[in-house]
């Protein structure tokens, strides 16, 4: 268990900034790959981390966006941008593929930041943006898009190996283009999800105070302990929602698999 005073004064640590090679000092979002690379979304591209050295790709390397504001890695590997202008590419073998040399991807642009992603089973792709518009992309590559009845902050999950769209109005899972509702007594309250990369069959995530389970025998709340003291749940990739040192009202995220070493990605830095 990680608390307060655990992460500020037990826990070594290093904060990574501009001086060490990453094109700002913050980051949106951070990504484990499956080889143990460490990925940055930010505000000035993407970043890529071998324990040693950055490598920093921009517009000129392909990105159509130098925000980007997600990064998801799918079953065959590739590493997804989602970006703040709509649009997606992806990296697989250290080159980007956007809409100019994959025509298909033209057909994702959503016109506003894409936030989510998920992949089904069978190989479907699903994009959300901040409006609430949800781009789907099949195996063979066609497109079909839904105008969701949501328009604050969702995210996909996995319940039950079935794609899963947290939001406001509850809990709707996806089944190819149709979803349905399946519990609206548990809505997306807090913007925190305990994201995983690990289980495809049960979600944990905040409904206000209270953090809800969803699993196979349904869904549950779960008493809520205070945010710096939730305990690290190894079946999923432990994102642990903590106050770091002195940097007051930061969120932190442990996104890494490693026991012993974690990516924290915090307003001002991103500390390791």
């Amino acid at each position: 268990m990680l608390g307060h005073s655990d992460i500020s004064g037990k826990l070594p640590y290093r904060r990574y900034t501009m001086y060490d090679g990453l094109p700002v000092n913050s980051a949106y979002h951070i990504l484990q790959d499956n080889q143990g690379y460490m990925w940055f979304s930010t505000s000035a591209g993407v970043s890529k981390f071998d324990g040693k050295n950055f490598v920093n790709y921009g517009l000129e390397h392909g990105l159509p966006d130098l925000e980007v504001l997600k990064l998801y890695q799918d079953r065959s590997g590739k590493i997804w941008c989602l970006c703040l202008n709509g649009s997606v590419c992806y990296f697989e073998n250290n080159k980007i593929y956007n809409s100019s040399n994959i025509p298909a991807l033209k057909g994702i642009n959503l016109g506003s930041g894409v936030i989510s992603f998920a992949e089904a089973l069978n190989g479907t792709k699903y994009f959300i943006s901040i409006t609430g518009e949800i781009c789907i992309l099949f195996p063979d590559m066609s497109t079909t898009r839904l105008q969701f009845p949501t328009q604050s902050h969702c995210v996909f999950q996995y319940l039950n190996n079935q794609v899963c769209l947290l939001t406001e109005h509850g809990v709707w899972q996806f089944d190819s283009a149709s979803y349905q509702l399946i519990y609206p007594e548990y809505p997306y309250i807090g913007g925190n999800a305990f994201d995983s990369k690990l289980s495809t069959t049960d979600i944990r995530f905040f409904s206000g105070k209270n953090i809800i389970q969803c699993d196979k025998d349904g869904a549950k709340t779960i008493t809520s302990p205070s945010p710096i003291e939730l305990p690290t749940i190894q079946s999923f990739a432990s994102i642990i929602m903590t106050r770091f040192g002195s940097i007051p009202n930061t969120v932190a995220y442990i996104e890494s698999n490693h026991p012993r070493k974690a990516f924290l990605n915090s307003s001002s830095q991103v500390i390791t």
